[in-house]
């Protein structure tokens, strides 16, 4: 039963740490969109930022719902915390870019 225990752990270990690896990376997809819309004003468009929130709550809600398993390591469990801060920092910069062009 260890065994079984152990292999269940490990898969769901790497399937974990694919998922947060995918996130990461769609992350910073999101944050480089946002830091090109900035310098280039023209691509900042109510359409734009309608399309951006859609995707910045879906990840949002997706990364805020992290949990990390119990045997998780220290390092697993920081990356997590890591990642929903570097989430805030890039809805924050949604959010100050988005106030250029929006309505207040």
């Amino acid at each position: 039963m260890e065994k079984t225990k152990k292999s269940i752990e490990e898969s769901t270990m790497a399937s974990w740490s694919s998922y947060i690896s995918t996130l990461e990376h769609a992350l910073v997809q999101m944050e480089k969109s946002i830091e090109e819309s900035i310098s280039i004003p023209s691509a900042c468009t109510n359409e734009w930022c309608q399309s951006v929130e859609e995707v910045i709550d879906e990840l949002t809600d997706a990364i805020y719902a992290l949990k990390p398993p119990r045997w998780a390591s220290q390092g697993q469990t920081e990356s997590v915390r890591r990642l929903k801060r570097k989430a805030q920092q890039v809805y924050a910069k949604y959010l100050q870019q988005a106030g250029r062009i929006m309505p207040g």
